[in-house]
C-alpha cells in the first residue's frame, strides 16, 4: 500500500525563528563532506539541492520521504520523523540520529542529520546527509520483516494546543486515519482514539504534561474514518511554546506480525524441547524466568555471549547489586503483549546490560520470557560521541543539550558563564602542546570541583569553558564568576619544571525573552570578549616560568 502525498497545514507561528545560526558555504560543504544529501520543505518534500553543495557530498540521495522511510528499520522510523520534526523547531541547529538502514539485504548502520536552511535562499530547505558509519552487528530480519522488502509506511506529524487540540498537520493523514486535513484541525486528538485506548492516552499526557522534557513513546488503537481500527505508534515531544508535536507512525501490521509471533510463542511453550529448538535459532541470549527471577530455560547463545554467567541460577546474579531495585520493577510487570526494557550495572561492576522482556501467562503464575544484551561498547560511543576526550568534560554537543534541559525545567533560573583562558597560547609556544593539554585537563578538573554538585562544566573548544548552573538566584553571575576565578584559577598550575599561574576572562548571561540555546551562549561570549578588552589587549596576568 503506498502512501499518499502529504498533506499540510502549519500554522502561523510554525516560521523560522529570526535569530537561527547562518550558515556559509564553506561550513556547509564541510558539513556535507563524505556523506549523501538530500533537501527537502518543511512538509518533507523534495526540493533541488544546490549543485555546489551536491558537489562537496557524495552525491544527492535518490530515495523521497517515504521510500526512505520504507528501507529504514521499522524500530527506528518513528525517532527519524521525530528527528526532522526536532530539525524544523531548531533552525540552523544540526539534529543527529543514528538508525538502521536497509541495503543489499541486510542493515546497516547510519549517522543521520537535519539541518534546517528555510530562511538561507541559496539552500532554501531542509538539509538532510546520510553517512554509513560502524557500529555492532545487527541480527538478521525475522521472518517477514527482511531487510530489502518492507510494506510502505504511513506517518503523520499532529501540532496539539496544550489542552490536546489539533493545529496543525503534517504527513498523510488520508493514508494513516483516512481524513482530510480539514476534517482533523480544530479537533481534540482524543476524539480519533478507540475507546479501549482511551485511559492509557490519558495516562500518556498527563505523564507527559507533568514531565515536559522527556518524549514519550506509546501504542494506541486509533479509529479510521472507516470505523475501521488501527494500531498507531505515537511519539510526543513538548515545544518551548507549549504546544505538543506528535509522531503518529501506522503500525496496524506490524502489530499484527508481533500477534501472530506472540501466538506462536504461546504454542511452543507447550512444546519445551520445541521451544529450545527455535530460541538456540535466535542471535541473542534468551532466556526464561519467574517473578522472583529464577531462570528456568536460557538458549545456548546465553552461554556462548556471557560464559562466565553460564551457572547463573537468577537474574540477580547477573546484575550488579546497585541494579537489584531497576530489576526488581522490571520483574514486576503485568502479563500483557507490551515489552518492557531495562539498563543493568552487570555483576563484575564493568558491563551494561540491557534486558527486554515481557510478562506471559497469568497474574499467579507469570513468566518473564526476554533477551539480555551487552551494550558496554554502544554506551561508550556515546560516551565518547558526547565528551572529550582531553578533559572528560561535556563537548559542545552535549553542552547544548544540557543547557536546552535547563531552559526547559528551569528557565528563569539557568545561567551560563563562558571561560577564556587568558595568555594560554604561551604554554603551548613555551612548553609545547603536550603540557598545554596537562593544563587544560587540570583547569577542567578544577573548574568541575568549583561548581555545586548539578552544575554542569564542559569544555566548548580549544581553551574555552562554558558552565551551566540551574537554579540560579538573580546576583548570582558575579558571584559564580569570582568563585572560579579564586577557587578554580587562583592556585598555580604545575608544569615541567615551573609552574603557571592562571587566570580567564568570564562573561556570563541569563535567558532573555526569545533566547534559545545559541543564542544564550553567544550572549555569554560576547560578555566575556567585553571583560577581555577591558583588559587592554593584556593576554591576562599570568606568569611562565614562576
Amino acid at each position: 500500500m503506498a502512501s499518499s502525498s502529504p498533506q499540510v497545514a502549519v500554522p502561523e507561528a510554525d516560521v523560522q525563528r529570526m535569530d537561527a545560526p547562518t550558515w556559509s558555504r564553506e561550513d556547509l560543504r564541510a558539513h556535507v563532506e563524505g556523506a549523501q544529501v538530500v533537501v527537502r520543505d518543511r512538509s518533507g518534500a523534495d526540493v533541488d539541492a544546490p549543485e555546489w553543495l551536491v558537489g562537496a557530498s557524495l552525491g544527492v540521495s535518490e530515495a523521497n520521504s517515504t521510500e526512505s522511510l520504507e528501507i529504514t528499520h521499522p524500530d527506528d522510523r518513528a525517532d527519524l520523523v521525530a528527528s526532522f520534526m526536532e530539525a524544523t523547531w531548531n533552525p540552523g541547529v544540526v539534529v543527529e540520529r543514528r538508525i538502521r538502514i536497509s541495503f543489499a539485504g541486510m542493515w546497516l548502520h547510519a549517522q543521520v542529520t537535519w539541518l534546517d536552511l528555510t530562511r538561507q535562499p541559496e539552500v532554501g530547505g531542509v538539509l538532510c546527509t546520510v553517512r554509513l558509519v560502524d557500529g555492532p552487528p545487527i541480527e538478521p530480519p525475522e521472518p517477514g520483516r527482511g531487510a530489502a522488502v518492507h510494506a510502505a509506511t504511513n506517518w503523520v506529524i499532529l501540532t496539539l494546543s496544550p489542552r490536546g487540540r489539533i493545529s496543525a498537520v503534517r504527513g498523510s493523514i488520508e493514508g494513516v486515519l483516512g481524513y482530510g486535513v480539514d476534517d482533523v484541525v480544530g479537533r481534540y486528538a482524543t476524539h480519533f482514539v478507540h475507546p479501549e485506548s482511551i485511559s492509557g492516552a490519558v495516562e500518556n499526557w498527563i505523564e507527559l504534561r507533568e514531565h515536559p522534557e522527556q518524549t514519550r513513546t506509546s501504542r494506541q488503537v486509533w479509529v479510521r474514518a472507516d470505523e475501521r481500527p488501527v494500531w498507531v505508534e505515537s511519539t510526543f515531544l513538548v515545544l518551548p511554546d507549549g504546544e505538543v508535536e506528535m509522531v503518529i507512525v501506522d503500525v496496524d501490521e506490524r502489530v499484527a506480525n508481533e500477534e501472530a509471533l506472540d501466538r506462536s510463542r504461546q504454542e511452543l511453550a507447550a512444546l519445551a524441547e520445541d521451544f529450545r529448538l527455535v530460541a538456540d535459532e535466535v542471535p541473542l541470549p534468551v532466556f526464561r524466568c519467574d517473578a522472583d527471577g529464577r531462570i528456568d530455560f536460557r538458549n545456548a547463545q546465553w552461554d556462548e555471549s556471557m560464559p562466565d554467567l553460564g551457572d547463573a541460577a537468577t537474574l540477580h546474579a547477573v546484575a550488579h547489586p546497585d541494579s537489584h531495585a531497576d530489576l526488581d520493577a522490571f520483574l514486576a510487570m503485568p502479563p500483557g503483549r507490551t515489552s518492557r526494557s531495562v539498563e543493568l550495572l552487570g555483576a563484575d561492576g564493568q558491563r551494561m546490560l540491557s534486558l527486554r522482556g515481557r510478562a506471559v501467562g497469568r497474574d499467579d503464575d507469570r513468566r518473564i520470557v526476554g533477551s539480555i544484551t551487552d551494550i558496554t561498547a554502544a554506551l561508550e560511543l556515546h560516551r565518547r560521541a558526547t565528551h572529550d576526550p582531553l578533559t572528560a568534560l561535556p563537548n559542545r554537543t552535549q553542552i547544548l543539550a544540557d543547557l536546552e534541559g535547563a531552559l526547559a525545567e528551569d528557565p528563569d533560573g539557568t545561567l551560563v558563564l563562558f571561560i577564556d583562558l587568558d595568555g594560554f597560547k604561551g604554554v603551548n609556544d613555551t612548553y609545547g602542546h603536550d603540557v598545554g593539554d596537562e593544563v587544560l585537563a587540570e583547569v577542567g578538573r578544577r573548574l568541575a570541583e568549583a561548581v555545586r554538585p548539578g552544575d554542569q562544566v564542559g569544555r566548548y573548544g580549544g581553551d574555552e569553558f562554558v558552565v551551566v548552573c540551574r537554579g540560579a538566584s538573580e546576583t548570582a553571575g558575579d558571584l559564580v564568576a569570582e568563585r572560579l576565578a579564586v577557587g578554580a584559577l587562583g592556585r598555580v598550575i604545575e608544569l615541567d619544571g615551573t609552574t603557571w599561574a592562571p587566570s580567564a576572562s568570564i562573561g556570563w548571561a541569563r535567558r532573555e525573552e526569545g533566547d534559545d540555546p545559541m543564542a544564550l551562549l553567544r550572549r555569554a561570549d560576547a560578555a566575556m570578549f567585553d571583560v577581555k578588552r577591558s583588559r587592554h589587549g593584556r593576554e591576562g596576568g599570568d606568569t611562565l616560568g614562576r
